[in-house]
């Protein structure tokens, strides 16, 4: 049945030449498959990083496979452990590798899913507007989010990996130069991979999108001014000063050059979870990648290694962005120096916390300073308060930063009426972070709920919780359900993450009448606190 399966998929890519061309337009980007190349999955024995590894681990010859990896036909992009065994991701380009070795490749035994590689072309940066007078505006957001207040009290003997994938930092930029990532591991210059992690002398990170060493910027200031956010050197008598600049290293990924693909930002990705960083900052629009499954799994891949993954909400002032469907990262949306949610930015569900974006000063290119605005500006502000948070407890694991983060927060409510609940768990807030304790979790309701009258959405029932849950305790289906009849069969809908914003049961469909949910005592949350409060939800389905 697979084998058949799998033999319709290839016919079907190659019976038209039109699938390769085929191109469709999202907005303002435009996807289409890159002809002749593919990105194939295959059960391996073992976590693999080389063309010759993988061949051993799908038993075949490695001086074949050795010489498509040689002549850039074939090259293994991702390797994790998935449940009991191993997945491996592997790129070939079929026309240059000839049709017999594709044909073994493509109905290999252990083949298990294929896609082509997508290229994605368009505008992606949430945060492009042009760069005003240096001396206009300050650096309000040190105040808003406390962070003044935080770096005093801050022990800097721990340095966390921030790694910032964009189009590119400035490494000789005045402010920056001190903050930047040097992999310990490489010998700069000598033209030999000596940390055997698949990339030569990347001393200061990686560019994909040129495939070499250098992560500058060949054009553009979006990812000079991100990391200046996050890590502008403080007390250094020039220019400004980044979130966490005190304890981070910021590691340069270049990952965009005008168009992505998605073997490329699968390797970038890769790359930040397999060489140090424990957080990656991304600024770019991803709501194209939904349903692109080499995304999925790269994103998962990252969340597995216990990373925590920001993204922009978006700046299309809309709510519930597409984005939502990631609940491996943590979707910020902008505020404004007051707090009020900024104008552009998106915001609802899928959104777990808000930061300043609106006019943010930081650093440029060439030794510039200047403002720019978007929720790409937001991120890296939510995601360098993680970093000084994790910097002061280096022993907590990622869903002890996230729920720490997330429930110190400031409620920005007040300021945004018009918002309620529709801007995450509110505005960060670096000083309460690290200095407030957090209060144990409690059920606080159920979503599409009206005084107590639930619609359900697709038979699902979700379930809100006052703070973030440890997903091992959640993820255990510990919930039970009681309605007119007595008890009612349900499971978890989806598996619940550290970027969920629900526990979300499917129930089917209910049979008008009251119904009592009780979520059972051994759900904790990551510090290991027991739910306080009422354990018990009582909602009625009505015709």
């Amino acid at each position: 049945m697979k084998a058949s399966w799998l033999v319709a998929v290839i016919a079907t890519l190659f019976a038209t030449t039109g699938f390769a061309s085929t191109q469709f337009e999202q907005g303002v980007v435009k996807k289409s498959a890159i002809p002749g190349e593919f990105i194939l999955k295959f059960s391996t024995n073992q976590k693999v990083s080389s063309m010759s590894q993988f061949a051993a681990s799908i038993g075949e010859p490695a001086i074949v496979f050795n010489s498509l990896a040689l002549n850039n036909h074939a090259r293994v992009i991702m390797s994790a452990k998935v449940g009991s065994g191993f997945s491996t991701h592997v790129l070939i380009n079929s026309k240059k590798m000839g049709a017999f070795m594709w044909g073994k490749l493509s109905k290999h035994g252990k083949l298990l899913d294929m896609q082509p590689n997508y290229k994605y072309e368009g505008e992606f940066r949430e945060g492009l507007q042009a760069p005003n007078d240096p001396d206009i505006g300050e650096q309000y957001f040190h105040t808003n989010m406390g962070n003044s207040q935080a770096w005093p009290l801050l022990n800097l003997q721990n340095k966390i990996i921030v790694a910032v994938t964009d189009d590119g930092i400035d490494l000789d930029h005045e402010d920056l130069k001190d903050s930047i990532y040097t992999n310990p591991n490489e010998i700069p210059g000598n033209g030999i991979d000596d940390d055997h992690n698949g990339y030569i002398d990347d001393v200061n990170g990686w560019d994909f999108a040129s495939d070499d060493n250098d992560p500058r910027p060949t054009s553009g200031s979006h990812g000079t001014h991100v990391a200046g956010i996050i890590g502008a050197s403080i007390d250094n008598g020039v220019g400004v000063a980044g979130t966490a600049a005190p304890i981070v290293e910021l590691m340069p990924i270049r990952f965009y050059g005008g168009n992505f693909t998605s073997a490329m930002v699968a390797e970038a990705y890769r790359y930040a979870a397999d060489n140090g960083a424990h957080i990656v900052s991304t600024s770019y629009n991803i709501d194209f990648f939904v349903g692109d499954k080499i995304f999925e799994e790269a994103i998962a891949y990252v969340y597995n290694k216990g990373l925590i993954h920001f993204n922009s909400a978006g700046n299309g002032y809309r709510p519930d962005p597409a984005r939502k469907a990631f609940e491996e990262l943590i979707l910020v949306c902008s505020t404004n120096q007051d707090d009020a949610k900024s104008d552009f930015s998106n915001y609802g569900e899928g959104v777990e916390i808000c930061a300043p974006g609106g006019d943010i000063l930081s650093t440029l290119p060439d030794d510039g300073y200047g403002t720019m605005s978007g929720t790409s500006m937001a991120t890296p502000n939510a995601a360098a308060a993680a970093a000084v948070l994790w910097s002061q407890h280096p022993k907590w694991t990622r869903d002890q930063v996230v729920a720490q983060l997330l429930g110190t927060a400031d409620n920005v409510d007040s300021v945004n009426p018009n918002y309620i609940e529709q801007m995450g768990m509110g505005r960060v807030n670096t000083f309460r972070s690290i200095q407030e304790d957090l209060p144990a979790p409690a059920v606080k309701s159920i979503v599409e709920s009206d005084q107590g009258a639930v619609t359900l959405v697709n038979g699902e029932l979700r379930v809100k919780f006052t703070h973030r849950l440890d997903p091992k305790t959640v993820n255990q289906d510990k919930f039970i359900l009681s309605g007119p009849s007595g008890s009612v069969k349900m499971k978890l809908a989806k598996p619940y993450k550290m970027g969920s914003d629900f526990v979300t049961l499917q129930v089917g469909s209910l049979s008008v009448g009251d119904y009592t949910l009780t979520v059972d005592s051994s759900i904790r949350d990551p510090f290991g606190q027991s739910l306080q409060g009422d354990k018990q939800v009582a909602f009625i389905i009505q015709q």
